[in-house]
């Protein structure tokens, strides 16, 4: 079964690739929803994507005008409340542009095949800079080093890069005047940043462009097993590949950015309100 021709790429879907060919192809071209349980405990796991889901969902409340305290009333668990908290305290958003977008989609082509970017905050001084924020909600935080090789990193200024202009009043930003940084609720004072460059950008397109012509050249039984073995103990297929049938320590796994990264559902994007380059 190949690619079907009106599939949309994704940091989560590439990322998905990138860390095992056979998952992408499971989960994105044949469609199973196989039924097994991401980590142990299932419950403890499940709250903690909960969490990060309603942590997302108070902070763009917050950004579109809600007020704190409206907010802060909510019944929340201790950690949610923590987190909140540290937000409210750290206030991330200060000294940022004016100009902001939460939840804001994107989307380019590259290797003819149209890539998204879903964005929780773009702040934009329009001529001059853009931060891209991403919430990151996980139990640790990962070194410098290890978020820079994420296809999310990579991504998402390339695709701010090229469609991106409508929120630069009709110009293209220049790569030297993206940031990225990811915030982490449970760590406040120590966000991770990003400068980007033209270097970067020009490598990062070539990148993800071949990453993009090699899923859609790979014939059918094509997309092999990961070669890294402790990826299949957090994922739902490891049954159905024969890689064990128990399923990982929940603490473990956030231990593991990677795993992290590839077992929290993403966002459903509405496809109607992204913002499109101009061909």
């Amino acid at each position: 079964m190949p690619l079907p021709s009106d599939f949309q790429f994704s940091q989560s879907s590439l990322q998905n690739y990138v860390s095992c060919p056979r998952r992408f192809e499971l989960l994105y071209i044949l469609k199973i929803n196989y039924p097994a349980p991401v980590s142990e405990p299932v419950l403890e796991y499940e709250q903690h994507i909960e969490r990060g889901r309603i942590f997302h969902q108070m902070v763009h409340q917050h950004l579109i005008g809600l007020p704190p305290d409206t907010l802060s009333s909510m019944e929340l668990d201790p950690i949610l409340s923590e987190w909140w908290q540290n937000y409210l305290k750290a206030a991330p958003t200060t000294q940022m542009p004016l100009k902001r977008c939460a939840e804001f989609s994107l989307s380019t082509t590259l290797s003819g095949w149209r890539v998204t970017a879903r964005y929780d905050l773009l702040a934009v001084e329009p001529r001059n800079k853009a931060i891209i924020v991403d919430w990151k909600t996980s139990i640790t935080r990962p070194k410098a080093d290890v978020l820079k090789t994420r296809i999310q990193t990579r991504l998402y200024p390339l695709i701010l890069v090229e469609a991106g202009k409508t929120l630069n009043e009709g110009y293209p930003f220049a790569p030297e005047q993206i940031e990225l940084q990811y915030w982490y609720p449970a760590f406040p004072n120590h966000p991770q940043h990003f400068r980007y460059g033209p270097e970067q950008y020009t490598k990062d397109r070539g990148y993800i462009q071949n990453l993009i012509a090699e899923i859609a050249n790979t014939p059918e039984n094509g997309f092999p097993l990961t070669s890294n073995t402790k990826l299949c103990q957090f994922c739902m297929y490891r049954s159905l590949c024969k890689r064990g049938s128990t399923a990982g320590d929940w603490t473990e796994m956030q231990s593991s950015y990677e795993a992290e990264d590839f077992s929290v559902p993403e966002f459903q994007l509405d496809f109607e309100q992204l913002q499109e380059i101009e061909f």
